[in-house]
């Protein structure tokens, strides 16, 4: 079972304090452990190393002001994960080493990562999907006919994706258990999701 779990305690203002005085002054630090999937683990320090800051807004950040670099969007494998940070820089960490990020992949709005298998989603609705077993890298197909997609989901070596502007589903991958068949009936959606 793959779980992510963030244990915060919130920073509380000291007993006695005004609506003058500033709100976190003298109360307790944000202590915790953030825990993400079967085998990563994190603890106050740096990102590189799996251990992250948790800051406002719930993003995960490297760095000092101003120059910081924060997470907005995560997906979490098996046995890796990937972030999609500020602008439109990605990196990926875990099992394999760095987790096989392939060269050309730029402009990333979106990451989606299946069992052993990652997707990303340029900022033109680009799609492009790879997995490792141990093994190198594999780039798996991603059907040529594919529209630009608007929202991306990926499960094992399976991946969906809601055709942006019109909510159609299309999904791609070895489909060994029917799960990349979309059924004739399915009205179009907003967001799509797929469970490990």
């Amino acid at each position: 079972m793959l779980f992510a779990l963030v244990t915060i305690t919130a920073l509380l203002a000291p007993a006695g304090a005004t609506e003058t005085e500033p709100p976190f002054v003298g109360g307790p630090t944000i202590s915790g452990t953030p825990s993400v999937g079967e085998m990563l683990t994190a603890k106050a320090g740096s990102w590189t190393d799996l251990r992250g800051q948790i800051y406002f807004q719930w993003r995960a950040c490297r760095g000092t002001q101003p120059d910081r670099t924060c997470a907005v969007r995560v997906a979490v494998g098996h046995q890796h994960a990937c972030a999609k940070l500020e602008g439109s820089a990605f990196q990926c960490w875990g099992y394999p080493q760095d987790a096989q990020i392939p060269q050309d992949i730029g402009g990333v709005a979106d990451v989606s990562a299946g069992f052993s298998s990652t997707c990303a989603r340029s900022e033109t609705g680009r799609v492009r999907c790879w997995e490792d077993y141990g093994r190198d890298r594999v780039d798996y197909p991603v059907p040529t006919d594919l529209p630009p997609i608007g929202q991306l989901s990926s499960r094992r070596r399976d991946a969906c994706g809601v055709v942006a502007g019109t909510g159609e589903v299309r999904c791609w991958g070895p489909n060994l258990h029917g799960q990349s068949t979309v059924p004739d009936y399915l009205p179009p959606v907003s967001q799509v999701a797929t469970s490990l």
